[in-house]
Order: C-alpha cells, then structure tokens, then sequence
C-alpha cells in the first residue's frame, strides 16, 4: 500500500482500526480475530507512512473486547 493511501485511511501510530478494517485484514492474512476485537498501529507515524523498501513493516496488536468493561478505571 502506498503511503497516500495509509494516510488517508488516517493509520498512525496508536491507530485502532475499524472493526471491518481489522477483520478484513486478517482474512487476507490468515489470521483468526475473534468478534469484537481490532488491530491496532504500533509503529511510529514516520515508519507507517514512508515510501520504499527503508521501512516495509507495519508493526499491529490485537486489541482485544472487554465484555464487561473496567470497574474503577478514571481516564
């Protein structure tokens, strides 16, 4: 994918993904996401969206549904 597209579909470091975004890529990947969980960007904004074989990796996470939510949790 080229850097102005993962641009435009907004993908930065700390990105969550779409859930139809998450679940889209791992059935390309082969990978079995559980309902409800997404992929999140780890790499660094520079990394994600530079151009060339220099940084051809995108680091992703699971981020997994909290079904109950978190007690005592102040943000």
């Amino acid at each position: 994918m080229d850097s102005q597209k993962i641009k435009e579909n907004g993908w930065c470091q700390g990105a969550v993904f779409k859930y139809e975004d998450s679940q889209e890529l791992c059935a390309k990947l082969g990978i079995d996401l559980p309902d409800g969980d997404r992929l999140i960007v780890l790499s660094h904004d520079c990394d994600v969206v530079h151009s060339g074989d220099a940084e051809p990796n995108v680091e992703l996470a699971v981020v997994r549904s909290l079904a109950t939510g978190v007690s005592g949790l102040s943000l």
